[in-house]
């Protein structure tokens, strides 16, 4: 099983708590990230708590929407926040994706946050087909989106 990691970093001029509260809240998330038109389900509009499942519809602009399912694994207050598209609802090449959002506070008072997706590709599919989804850009049109978000709030 072949391994896809992203990473995007950025600094926001905003509390942890702040940052933490926004990126912990998958109905903040629809339309940040280029492929991501909406978040359905329950438990989902504040802080989610781990174990809550929800779905996001994505258009990947080439013609596919979907429906990505997705639960919270483990959420750290004001520090880590992971989500994870487990294998019971796998579809299509991904066997797994997990999301790991960091946010650290700096000595200047901004907040860093990181966030890393690793995707690991079922057995017998070509991860060259694949490489786009790993490109940085998408990624960090949503970390700069999430940004912009959480410093005019």
């Amino acid at each position: 099983m072949s391994l896809l990691a992203v990473e995007s970093h950025n600094n926001i001029t905003r509390s942890t708590s702040n940052v933490f509260a926004f990126v912990s809240s998958p109905s903040n998330w629809a339309g940040l990230h280029p492929g991501s038109k909406k978040i359905i389900g329950e438990g989902v509009t504040g802080s989610a708590a781990v174990g809550t499942r929800f779905v996001e519809v994505i258009d990947d602009d080439n013609g596919n929407v979907f429906d990505a399912s997705w639960m919270i694994i483990r959420s750290i207050n004001d520090e880590l926040f992971q989500f994870q598209f487990p294998s019971d609802f796998a579809r299509g090449p991904f066997q797994e994706i997990v999301i790991t959002y960091n946010v650290t506070p700096e000595a200047d008072g901004s907040m860093a946050f990181t966030r890393r997706m690793a995707s690991w590709i079922r057995p017998g599919i070509d991860a060259e087909k694949l490489i786009s989804f790993s490109k940085n850009d998408m990624h960090n049109q949503y970390m700069a989106n999430v940004k912009a978000k959480v410093e005019r709030r």
